[in-house]
C-alpha cells in the first residue's frame, strides 16, 4: 500500500466486459462495482442503488444499497458497491427519498 500504482490491478482483479451491453455476474462471486456518475444526495433526502433494466425486465436486487442523507453533499463522487452476486441484502425500511424525521419526498 505505499507505492500508489506500484501494482497492475490485473494480478488482482478480473476486469469485468459488457456482452450485448449486458454484464453478467457469477452467483456467490465478490464484486466491486461503481456508479457511472457523480452521486450527491441532498441533506433532506435519501436514496437507493438498485439494479436497472432499460427493456423493464425484472431484476434481481442482491446489489442494491441504501444511500444516506447528505451523501457527498456539495461535492459529489461515484458510489461504490461491494457485494457476492445472489446474496440476501436486506432493504432498507424507508422509501427512496424519506428521511424518518420527515415527510417522503421524491427524487
Amino acid at each position: 500500500m505505499d507505492h500508489i500504482d506500484g501494482h497492475d490491478p490485473r494480478d488482482f482483479w478480473e476486469p469485468l466486459t459488457l456482452r450485448r451491453g449486458e454484464l453478467l455476474l457469477d452467483p456467490g462471486e465478490f464484486y466491486i462495482l461503481a456508479s457511472s456518475d457523480d452521486v450527491e444526495i441532498p441533506v433532506d433526502q435519501a436514496a437507493e442503488m438498485t439494479p436497472f433494466d432499460p427493456l423493464g425486465r425484472r431484476v434481481p436486487r442482491p446489489l442494491c444499497r441504501f444511500l444516506r442523507s447528505g451523501l457527498r453533499h456539495g461535492r459529489g463522487a461515484r458510489r461504490r458497491v461491494k457485494g457476492r452476486a445472489g446474496s440476501p441484502h436486506p432493504r432498507h425500511p424507508l422509501p427512496a427519498g424519506a428521511r424518518p424525521d420527515r415527510r417522503p419526498t421524491g427524487l
